[in-house]
């Protein structure tokens, strides 16, 4: 089964779970031929889920309060060395229990290997999402 596919497949466990899916797998294939609003999304959706605690329906209402009020994305160079951990480690996950902890490994391993970029995720993240902005996404 696909890792979608046991998201799909379980969704009162992992539905809440899909975002930072979604998210690790945009921020690790960064690359010149990704547009930067992916790129930007995955680790805007890192730092706010692994670093502040955001729900994955709050972070997509982050992913879209941006795509509203954004024209312009940050561009992100990949990290030299990538993640220790890809979306094969999550692959063939036994339990929906199971899953989520591989997602979240694999999710704080990509937001590792961009360690260099954080700060930079951070303070865009703080200019464009400002405190009542926050208040109202993390409400959802």
């Amino acid at each position: 089964m696909t890792v979608v596919g046991h998201e799909l497949g379980h969704p009162s466990q992992l539905g809440g779970l899909h975002q930072l899916t979604v998210d690790a797998y945009g921020a690790q294939h960064a690359g010149p031929r990704v547009p930067r609003i992916g790129v930007a999304f995955g680790l805007i959706g890192l730092h706010l889920a692994l670093d502040e605690g955001w729900t994955g329906v709050a972070v997509r209402a982050a992913h879209q309060h941006l795509a509203a009020h954004q024209t312009e994305w940050p561009r992100f160079t990949a990290p030299a060395a990538p993640a220790r951990l890809t979306i094969a480690h999550v692959v063939g996950s036994p339990t929906p229990e199971e899953h989520a902890r591989r997602v979240r490994d694999w999710a704080a391993s990509v937001w590792q290997a961009w360690s260099a970029k954080q700060d930079r995720v951070r303070e865009w993240a703080n200019q464009t999402l400002t405190d009542a902005v926050r208040a109202r996404l993390r409400s959802t």
